[in-house]
């Protein structure tokens, strides 16, 4: 049994169905939640700047102490976790990195992106 398995069991994750099935084409996530943004160490031990999900929410509540392994052991034990949820396109299980600019971001087509670049070299 892997060390991960109990806390998959947790979030209701089950390798067998996660990996059977099929791989979206971006994660699934809300405006609003795309949008938040926090320093944590839950998925690596290392801190890095992360979109706020629910692992991330659960390993460190507002105002708690982490219950974070340091590094490399929280990333070792992340990794299982971390890959059956890419794989079963849940983003709340995600290391979901992002900085501080989150907010400024907005979709576009490439093509508008790549005429806006072709401007500023202009």
């Amino acid at each position: 049994m892997s060390v991960v398995t109990p806390l998959m069991q947790r979030f209701g994750l089950r390798h067998p169905i996660l990996q059977a099935c099929p791989t979206p084409t971006r994660p699934r996530s809300s405006r609003r939640a795309s949008q938040e943004t926090r320093l944590t160490r839950a998925f690596s031990g290392r801190p890095a700047r992360g979109i706020v999900n629910r692992f991330m929410t659960a390993i460190e509540p507002p105002g708690e102490t982490s219950a974070a392994l340091p590094f490399p052991l929280q990333n070792a034990l992340t990794r299982p976790l971390r890959g059956a949820a890419g794989k079963a396109g849940r983003a709340e299980f995600l290391s979901l990195w992002a900085g501080q600019g989150l907010r400024l971001a907005r979709r576009q087509p490439a093509a508008e992106t790549e005429a806006a670049i072709a401007r500023l070299k202009a």
